[in-house]
């Protein structure tokens, strides 16, 4: 009997100018802090919130960390089809702003990796796991992070 592995999608910080009219960083940090003391569904009522008044053309990078968030509070509450469609549309966000050279695109292929192995969909999780694996190698990101991926397509093989 093969064990479900522990996957944690990594949650990523806002970055809020202080010229920011229409995001507080109170408002962030407190959905921030519900979400590192685990009360996922308050703090999904906050990212909802936070997410919807974030303009993708003028602040694209911070509305693919927040939707990158709020993919992560669905994976905590098990509502997988949800975290996958803010993980999506993350990625494509962070492809648009940030290119796929970035280390913060890498988590979302991660990410979606582990979504989409919850979902039992293991071939799109081995895509994405390989694509990852390929911009971590090609741009030396970190050995730490290549093993982890390593790791994760291992987990694939083992559950097919």
């Amino acid at each position: 009997m093969i064990l479900s592995p522990i996957l944690l999608l990594k949650f990523e910080e806002l970055k809020i100018p202080f010229s920011n009219s229409y995001l507080s960083r109170a408002e962030v940090s407190f959905a921030d802090n519900l979400i590192q003391k685990g009360h996922y569904e308050e703090g999904l009522k906050y990212y909802k919130s936070i997410v919807a008044k974030i303009d993708p053309e003028k602040d694209g990078e911070n509305l693919a960390k927040g939707l990158n968030n709020l993919a992560v509070i669905y994976y905590e509450l098990e509502q997988f089809q949800e975290s996958l469609d803010s993980n999506l549309e993350s990625y494509r966000l962070k492809m648009r702003f940030l290119g796929q050279n970035n280390e913060s695109t890498v988590m979302s292929l991660i990410n979606l990796g582990h979504v989409y192995y919850m979902l039992a969909l293991y071939d799109k999780s081995l895509v994405h796991y390989e694509d990852a694996l390929r911009v971590v190698n090609k741009l030396c990101f970190s050995e730490k992070l290549a093993l982890e991926i390593e790791s994760y397509i291992g987990i694939i093989y083992e559950a097919d």
